[in-house]
Parts: C-alpha cells; sequence; structure tokens
C-alpha cells in the first residue's frame, strides 16, 4: 500500500491487481486552498515551519459536522430518488441497481500486445534504426488517447531535396582537403558553397573573446591571421584600441558574420553602426579593400538587410540551397482543454512526450545555426512569437538526406489558438522583412561619440559612415578643437564604449549560493530584474536540471543561499508589475481633439507577494505569502489619459474597464513597428492579471486610466523607440482603431488586440471596450446604443480597479514646432545665454 500514493488515479497500473480509490470532495483537504476565481488562500491557518503539505486537521466538532453534512447529503439523495420512482410508478430497487451500473467501475480489460501495453515506457536504449515519420504519424493517431488534436489543415509534407554540388575554379592545398574530410568528411562542396568560396581568393586561428586571458591577447592580436570574435569586443576592445590593432586593421581582408537574420530591430542599430566604426578606421590606415561576407537563413530581404548592416552598396547575393534534405512533415498538434469534470481529459500532451518520439523539446536557442543535423523531430511548446522564429527552429530536424518530423503544439493563449485554426498562414505567409533604423538618435549619438574617441570627426568626410547630419551633430555635441576636428565629449569619458550598451544587459546580479552539505559553491549569477521573479525565500530554484530551495534571500547582498532537494513540486510567484510615468518632458496634441499625448520619464516597479507550490500537474498544492522589497526600475515612454466621457460610456454599459484599457494598448503597441522601426518586446506596457481584475473584492491597488508604453532597453534614458513613437501617436490611435473595428473576430485576437508577448495571456480583454477609448482619444462620435451590453462573457466584471488618471508633474517645458518640449540647460553656454538658445527642431532629452 506504501506505493500506492505515488500513483495517480487516473493512471493505468502496469500490471498485477487494481486498486478502487473513493474521494470525499465535500471537505477542505488543505488548510490554505486557492479560491477559484480570485486565487488567494481561502481561511488561511499558520504555516508550520518546513511543512510541504498541509494535510487536514479537525477538531471534534468540525468532525461531527462534517458527518452531519454527509448524512444529510446522502438523506436527500435517497428522498429526491424515492419521490421520483413514486412518481413515476417505478421499482426502486430495480431502478437503483440499474442506475448503479454506470457508476460501478469494471477491472481494465488487458492490452492486446506488448506494445501498446508498454506505449508509454521510455525506451532503455534509443534503437539504431526508426519507423519512418509516416508510420509514426500514423501511430500518434492511432494511439487510444488521440482524440483528433492535429488540427484541420495542419498536416503539411514537402518533399525531399536532392544534393545539387559545385565546382571550385582553384585547388585547395592538400592539408585543407585532410581538414575537411577528417573534421567533417566532406569530399565535394554544394552549389551554394561553391560560388561562395570563388567569390574568395585563396585564404589560408585565434579566439579573442571576453573569456581570453590577458596574457594570450598581445599575441593573438600581432600574430593570429584570423580571429574568431562577437561584436562586443569590437566595440569595447579592438576598435577603442586602433593604435594596438592598427597593423592588424591594416591588412584586414574578410569580415565574417554569421546568422546575420540574429542583427535586427536595435541590436541591428547597434551593430551597423559598430561596422561603419570599423570601415572608417580602416579606411583611415590605408585598408579600402575589406570585403563583408555573411550567412543567414529565413531573411525575407537578405540584399537590403547586408547593404543596411555594413553601408555598402555592392553586394553579391546566393540565394540557391544545393544542400540535400529529407521528407519533411509538419504537424499543428492542438491539445485539448482540461474539462474539470473529466479527470481522463488533458493526458494527451503529457504522454505524448514520455518517450513516444525520439527529439527534443525546443527552445530559441535552436533558431541559431547550430547543425544538429542527426535530430529526427522537432517539438515547439507554444507559438515562439514569429512565423520566422518557428521555420528557424523547425529547420533544425531534417538536415540530411532522412525524413523528419516538426510538430508545433498549441498553447492556450490568443495566438497560439488564432494559428491552430488557421494553420495555413504559418505555411504560406512570408517572413517578416528584417529592419534596422539607422535614425535612432540615442544609438547615432553613442556611436559617433565612440568613433571621435577612436579617430577626430571630420564631418565632410565621415558623414557617409553616420549620417547627413554629422556636421549638426558634431557642433551640438562633440567638442570642437582649434584644427576643426571634433572630439568625444567629456560626459563619454574615459570610455565611451562602455556609456553605450549594445545588448540589453544590466550591472546589478544576484549571486546564486550553494550551500548543500556545508558547501558555499556560486552556481550562477542572475539579473536583477530576472531574480526578484526568480529567487525568494521558499522558491524551488531550478539549475541545470536539479532543484534547488530558497532558504536565505538576501536582496540588500545580492545573494539567495540555496539547497539541493528532491521535491514533487515547483513554485510559481505570485506578482505584479506598475508602470507610472513620474515626469512630463513633452507634450503633443491630438488633431482634433481635446486629449494630448505625453513622454517622459517611467518607472517600474516589480513586486512578488508569494507563490505557488505547483505539482507535476500544474495542480496548485498551496498558496504562500512572502515579503519581498520591490524592484524599481526607469526608463522613458509615452502615455496617454482615458478620457472621463470614455470611462462614464464603459462603466454604463458594463464593459471591463481593464481590459479595454489591455486592449487597447495591445492595438497600439501592435502597430508602432509601422512607424518605428523595432523588434516584438522593445516596447512593452502594463499588461492586466485576471487573478486581480476578475476578484470580486476590493483591492488598494487602484490603477489610473491610462494607455502606457515604455522603452524595455536602454536603462533610465530608454532606448529612444518610445521617443519616435511619440512623434506619430496621432497615427497610431487611427490606425488602432482601423484595426479593431475591421477585424471579423468577435472578443479579440492576434489581428486587433491581442499579443503573443503579453504576460498574463491577454486574460483580460475588452476588444469592444477598445474602441470606445480609441474613439474617444480621436474625439470620434461614439454610437452608444449600438454598442452591446455587458458584462461580456470573456471577462466578467468585478469590483472596479481602474480610476480616473490625475496629471503627471511637468518640468519646465518650451514650444518647439507645436510640441511643448522639456528645456535642458547645455553645460557648455554661460546661464545668461541659456534664455537665448532657440531651435528649430523637435529635440526630446535623453
Amino acid at each position: 500500500m506504501d506505493g500506492i500514493g505515488s500513483r495517480h488515479p487516473d493512471d493505468l497500473p502496469s500490471g498485477g491487481n487494481e486498486v478502487l480509490f473513493f474521494e470525499f470532495v465535500d471537505g477542505d483537504l488543505k488548510r490554505q486552498v486557492q479560491n477559484r476565481k480570485s486565487g488567494e488562500p481561502v481561511n488561511p491557518t499558520r504555516r508550520l515551519r518546513d511543512e510541504d503539505l498541509k494535510m487536514p486537521v479537525y477538531s471534534q466538532k468540525q468532525m461531527t459536522t462534517l458527518i452531519e453534512k454527509r448524512n444529510q447529503k446522502f438523506l436527500g439523495a435517497i428522498n429526491a430518488f424515492i419521490n421520483r420512482c413514486v412518481q413515476e410508478k417505478l421499482d426502486p430497487e430495480v431502478m437503483l441497481r440499474q442506475e448503479a451500473e454506470a457508476y460501478i467501475p469494471s477491472p481494465s480489460e488487458p492490452e492486446p500486445t506488448k506494445s501498446e501495453s508498454q506505449f508509454s515506457i521510455i525506451p532503455k536504449s534509443i534503437p539504431k534504426e526508426r519507423k519512418s515519420i509516416p508510420e509514426i504519424v500514423q501511430e500518434l493517431k492511432d494511439s487510444p488517447w488521440y482524440t483528433g488534436q492535429i488540427v484541420p489543415d495542419g498536416h503539411r509534407v514537402f518533399d525531399a531535396q536532392e544534393a545539387v554540388y559545385g565546382e571550385l575554379d582553384f585547388v585547395l592545398s592538400q592539408d585543407m582537403v585532410n581538414a575537411l574530410y577528417n573534421a567533417k568528411g566532406i569530399i565535394q562542396f554544394y552549389a551554394h558553397q561553391a560560388e561562395a568560396i570563388n567569390s574568395l581568393e585563396n585564404i589560408l586561428v585565434e579566439t579573442f573573446d571576453g573569456d581570453t586571458p590577458m596574457y594570450e591577447r598581445n599575441q593573438i592580436r600581432d600574430e593570429a591571421r584570423i580571429i574568431f570574435t562577437n561584436p562586443d569586443m569590437l566595440h569595447i576592445t579592438i576598435l577603442p584600441q586602433e593604435d594596438r590593432w592598427r597593423t592588424f586593421l591594416k591588412n584586414l581582408r574578410y569580415v565574417v558574420v554569421d546568422e546575420l537574420h540574429y542583427y535586427n530591430g536595435l541590436m541591428g542599430s547597434h551593430v551597423a553602426f559598430i561596422m561603419r566604426r570599423l570601415r572608417r578606421i580602416c579606411a583611415a590606415v590605408g585598408n579600402r579593400r575589406v570585403k563583408f561576407i555573411s550567412c543567414s537563413a529565413t531573411v525575407a530581404n537578405p540584399r537590403e538587410h547586408f547593404k543596411t548592416i555594413f553601408g555598402i552598396d555592392d553586394v553579391h547575393l546566393i540565394d540557391f540551397d544545393g544542400s540535400p534534405s529529407g521528407r519533411k512533415e509538419f504537424i499543428c498538434w492542438n491539445t485539448p482543454y482540461k474539462d474539470p469534470g473529466d479527470p481522463s481529459s488533458g493526458r494527451g500532451k503529457s504522454e505524448m512526450f514520455e518517450g513516444k518520439l525520439l527529439g527534443i523539446i525546443a527552445t530559441t536557442a535552436l533558431e541559431l545555426g547550430v547543425d544538429i543535423g542527426t535530430l529526427d523531430c522537432v517539438i515547439t511548446l507554444g507559438f515562439p512569437y514569429t512565423i520566422a522564429n518557428l521555420r528557424q527552429q523547425s529547420g533544425r530536424a531534417g538536415r540530411r538526406n532522412k525524413d523528419s518530423l516538426s510538430i508545433l503544439v498549441g498553447d492556450g493563449f490568443p495566438s497560439d489558438q488564432h494559428y491552430m485554426q488557421n494553420p495555413d498562414e504559418l505555411f504560406t505567409k512570408p517572413n517578416c522583412e528584417l529592419q534596422v533604423d539607422l535614425n535612432n538618435m540615442l544609438v547615432l549619438e553613442g556611436h559617433i561619440q565612440c568613433a571621435a574617441y577612436e579617430m577626430p570627426i571630420r564631418p565632410a568626410e565621415d558623414a557617409h559612415y553616420f549620417t547627413p547630419d554629422l556636421a549638426k551633430l558634431s557642433e551640438e555635441r562633440l567638442v570642437k578643437d582649434e584644427l576643426g576636428y571634433y572630439h568625444c565629449h567629456d560626459r563619454f569619458r574615459p570610455t565611451p564604449a562602455k556609456f553605450v550598451a549594445i545588448r540589453d544587459t544590466e550591472d546589478d546580479h544576484f549571486a546564486i549560493v550553494d550551500i548543500s552539505q556545508g558547501q558555499n559553491i556560486v552556481l550562477e549569477e542572475l539579473e536583477a530584474s530576472r531574480a526578484f521573479f526568480t529567487i525568494y525565500d521558499g522558491a524551488i530554484f531550478l539549475h541545470q536540471g536539479n532543484s534547488y530551495l530558497v532558504r536565505d534571500f538576501q536582496p540588500d547582498r545580492k545573494i539567495a543561499k540555496v539547497e539541493r532537494v528532491k521535491v514533487e513540486w515547483t513554485t510559481q510567484q505570485r506578482d505584479f508589475t506598475d508602470i507610472d510615468p513620474i515626469e512630463c518632458e513633452a507634450i503633443r496634441k491630438i488633431p482634433k481633439s481635446l486629449s494630448r499625448a505625453f513622454y517622459g520619464s517611467i518607472r517600474i516597479t516589480q513586486n512578488v507577494f508569494g507563490y505557488f507550490k505547483v505539482d507535476k500537474r500544474r495542480r496548485i498544492l498551496d498558496a504562500v505569502q512572502v515579503d519581498n522589497p520591490p524592484i524599481i526600475r526607469h526608463s522613458k515612454g509615452l502615455w496617454l489619459d482615458v478620457p472621463k466621457r470614455a470611462l462614464e460610456i464603459l462603466v454604463d454599459r458594463r464593459f471591463h474597464v481593464a481590459g479595454a484599457i489591455h486592449a487597447a494598448e495591445h492595438a497600439v503597441m501592435s502597430l508602432m513597428p509601422n512607424f518605428v522601426i523595432s523588434m516584438p518586446g522593445d516596447v512593452r506596457t502594463e499588461c492586466k492579471a485576471g487573478l486581480k481584475e476578475f476578484a470580486q473584492k476590493e483591492t488598494s491597488r487602484k490603477r489610473p486610466a491610462r494607455l502606457t508604453f515604455y522603452d524595455a532597453k536602454g536603462g533610465a534614458n530608454g532606448s529612444g523607440i518610445s521617443t519616435k513613437a511619440f512623434e506619430f501617436v496621432d497615427m497610431l490611435l487611427v490606425q488602432a482603431l482601423d484595426r479593431v473595428q475591421h477585424c471579423h473576430c468577435e472578443s479579440g485576437c492576434p489581428e486587433c488586440v491581442c499579443s503573443e508577448l503579453c504576460k498574463e495571456a491577454n486574460e483580460v480583454m475588452s476588444k469592444a471596450g477598445s474602441s470606445v477609448i480609441l474613439k474617444a482619444l480621436l474625439n470620434i462620435d461614439i454610437d452608444i446604443d449600438a454598442l452591446p451590453m455587458g458584462p461580456e462573457e470573456t471577462s466578467p466584471a468585478g469590483i472596479e480597479t481602474v480610476v480616473l488618471a490625475k496629471p503627471v508633474p511637468v518640468g519646465r517645458i518650451l514650444v518647439i514646432d507645436g510640441v511643448e518640449v522639456k528645456a535642458e540647460r547645455d553645460e557648455t553656454l554661460p546661464m545668461s545665454e541659456q534664455s537665448d538658445v532657440q531651435t528649430s527642431s523637435t529635440t526630446l532629452s535623453n
């Protein structure tokens, strides 16, 4: 009997006698239980030290009450049954036996074959040969738990492709021939490889990155012919020390950049200017012969993107793929949602990954060019933000001649379900074009400061590397010497590259220290923004597949002491994030409207107030409160206050106000790439959580009726993306309203108000309410009678959590070209001259 509790009642025993379980569900089985709607603990009692599970402890009075409750329930059921039999003139004994048949369990029938009875058992060894992909797919369909999870039109087959080989225009050295064969068994080049190599001359290796020891760097710089490095080392070490690297840069012939599609959005902007700085220095030391080579996949505009990144026009594109590929099948798999009344539902997904298919569960790491040609199958859990990401992950399997399988498992998010219902879009939609913004003023100025440090700026000669406005920017932002050359401003010294972060990195990190068995070992370091959502007293921290219990979290010392444990549960944090503007730096009027858009400093306050203990079946075992201090960060962003008239209409029509704000934010945010070159996640908003918004109780955390957007990268100065979005805010509102009104969905989808990046899974949404807010901001007439009457099915009304927004403090304001802009004192001007400063362009403080 000891092993009974370790197996779930839904699981069939592997053999022998079966056990019949009885479970009473009319009493609380834990002292702390989750409220079905609010998620809050109901009737909690004091938590005992080191107590993992809350077992029932009843007093004599409680037990008596429980027994009486069961007796009354039984008596009521018997009386109702007898009364029904009398009314229908039926024999109660006969009817009782007949109706009981449906509830009496019968022993499970033995499985017909051994293979089926052991279908969920992971094989002891991986077979050398597997079945064909069509046979595997058919086995899935023939499985007893298969209930049509493969969506209609969601199974596609792509035919195999034979290899196409090419010839080199020159003879490789014997050493190179031996190296290629011994390392990879290569005896021929594919056509695209041969074409690329033929465009180069006969070229005859060290790694130079942040991990390279200091004592080896001088030797590598002076002696290496080929150096493997990264944009970070170019930016921080090589270019700022051009005098030390002059000989290498003078003789540099080729710059090879792999995975070109990675350099997109904000990261792409930084890398584009780093490459321009490299070309500028090489030209200054007499080297104008550098050739740039790049490899990529899933790029809709490879030639244009290459030109943008490297700043050159003479580009030779090789877009023919001569490599072989096996037959590939692609499946869209939609797991049915679990029915609370049916314990057997929802089991298909878990059984699917218990060894039936030899493959991997994909992560975003698979989007990079890791050569894993022996994979038979890739399973992607949830739609990975973009179709290009999905195709990149899917392409990791079947990169040789064997057939392969890719499976996209739909999650419960609206974006996933959109593609489960419209799978054709996954196969027919073109990849999005990559975009890089070379006009982002924050990025541009940072790299101009770096370039001026590396070598004085001469605007007439250097404008073609950076911007036609270089002369004006140099005059305003750099320091001019007596010879007319421009140098880095003092505020960027002594090392300007360190002030220009090309990645979204953080300075503050928390050390995770393992204290198991008296040791004191640092497992890893965690960024501060992740730490407050991952480590807290009582949390289960996962490291390389092992579970660690957080015993002592010391945020002041940036340390978390953890101990390795074996538990059958994990923790899920309960948190909220408040996004609040704290100072207005610019105001823009909305045409033909009394509403205005604001730009300025944003405070992001992140709080973890508790956590759930969750078992492997995602069932909540316990709800625990914690008292962690909040983490506060700052950024730049824009916001719009919802008009009072709109709030009155939403309340009158019984729409969910928070859901309407949330939907309007998503609609506006999804259209920002139309006006600002950016990536998903570069700009974020405050997402609304159903746990709070659907609770039937008052909350002290009332949020202002405001649409808020902020830069997710760039620290307190932001990334510049929200700055540019602010300039087009009126057109953003018009397009957002048009998209909401013309989308044919009923309650919201990824095409209008749902976002793939929503951290609250788009749970709190009011599509109809969002149109009210957008129309009110644009001062468009609202036909109240034409609006549906709430409450909406997807957003049930709770206690109101939104209040009218209050004005944000405003700094000193000037009017420039119709835009009110915060003025900054120019430290290079005497105080008497500052009142006379004028400019004809719109400039936002950074």
